[in-house]
């Protein structure tokens, strides 16, 4: 799961748990554990980097958000 700074809290935290039921999740940010500011303040740290992942040891990518491109 995708994770960068000014995420939303709900569209990170809401899958994050639900999926952590039944999947491994791996926060990935720009660096690894990173610690992101939310767009309300709420800090979370990134696991690995972007550059770390493999595509072929992942069975999903999750991205939250839809407007990640207006910060």
């Amino acid at each position: 799961m995708f994770l960068e700074i000014f995420y939303e809290k709900m569209e990170l935290y809401y899958p994050l748990y639900r999926l952590k039921k039944g999947a491994k999740i791996v926060l990935a940010g720009s660096k690894s554990h990173k610690i992101c500011k939310g767009k309300h303040g709420r800090p979370c740290k990134s696991d690995i980097g972007f550059q770390v992942i493999k595509e072929n040891k992942s069975d999903a990518l999750i991205i939250p958000g839809q407007s990640s491109f207006y910060f």
